[in-house]
């Protein structure tokens, strides 16, 4: 596990609204666009799924080595274009009722940028009483919370060039 992110690093998982999560289906790579949120008290980066979905649920319990890649700084407010891609092992937490609170507390404590926004939006619409009847197979979340082991970034966006590359510390 990483012990110290770089704050600017941090900003990136904080800000970027979205990520390219990809987890192995036995052999085969799969990957998907997340809305992931950011533990700053864990360090640690949260992608939820629904339990409808649950097909990459049980390939990450097979194997947890995923990745990250964050590359899109569209409404950031982060001037850089910076790329990190993120290495890390995940764990999954089925406990619907848990992962809404812990959910909800991240987007309570969540830096004041247009994510934020998005997310309580977000957030309002899906707790109302109608949504949470119609779509509670959506609703309620399967937790990944995955722990960097590894980063290599390039601060500038150029990605012909070789990453920065920070390891983790045991």
């Amino acid at each position: 596990m990483i012990s110290t992110i770089p704050g600017w690093i941090e900003d990136v998982f904080e800000k970027y609204l979205t990520a390219e999560f990809t987890y192995l289906d036995g052999e085969m790579p799969r990957t998907i666009a997340v809305l992931p949120y950011y533990d700053a008290k864990k360090k640690s980066i949260v992608i939820t799924t629904s339990p409808a979905f649950y097909r990459k649920v049980a390939c990450i319990k097979k194997n947890p080595r995923v990745s990250v890649l964050f590359s899109n700084p569209k409404y950031s407010g982060i001037e850089e274009r910076a790329v990190v891609l993120v290495l890390g092992i995940a764990k999954v937490s089925e406990n619907v009722e848990e992962n809404l609170s812990y959910l909800m507390n991240l987007m309570i404590n969540h830096k004041d940028c247009w994510k934020k926004t998005v997310l309580t939006k977000m957030a309002e619409e899906l707790m109302s009483p109608l949504a949470k009847r119609l779509l509670d197979w959506y609703v309620y979340r399967i937790l990944i919370e995955v722990k960097p082991q590894r980063l290599l970034f390039w601060r500038d966006g150029d990605v012909e060039n070789d990453p920065e590359i920070l390891e983790g510390v045991s």
